[in-house]
């Protein structure tokens, strides 16, 4: 993405060699773990059932899966113990 980024902008220079290869990496692990916690936020707030923190997730970017995070009761204690058979 960084590298397609920086070619349109004109500046090939920055995108070659290991610096360019270092950037798209932390680049795209930045995007995939935003995606993540984006995507978990939403999955919070639809499980509340709030559509205020619903749309807060979806237009705060990372502040509104926090919010979500925080304002989420919080379990109800450990469940029944499992059976493993």
């Amino acid at each position: 993405m960084f590298v397609v980024s920086a070619f349109v902008a004109g500046r090939q220079h920055y995108t070659r060699g290991a610096n360019g290869a270092l950037g798209a990496v932390a680049v795209a692990c930045f995007v995939v773990s935003g995606l993540i916690v984006w995507i978990g936020g939403a999955v919070l707030a639809a499980r509340m059932r709030s559509l205020l923190l619903l749309v807060a997730v979806a237009f705060l970017f990372p502040l509104g899966s926090v919010l979500a995070a925080i304002f989420s009761p919080p379990p109800n204690g450990p469940g029944p113990p499992r059976r493993w058979l």
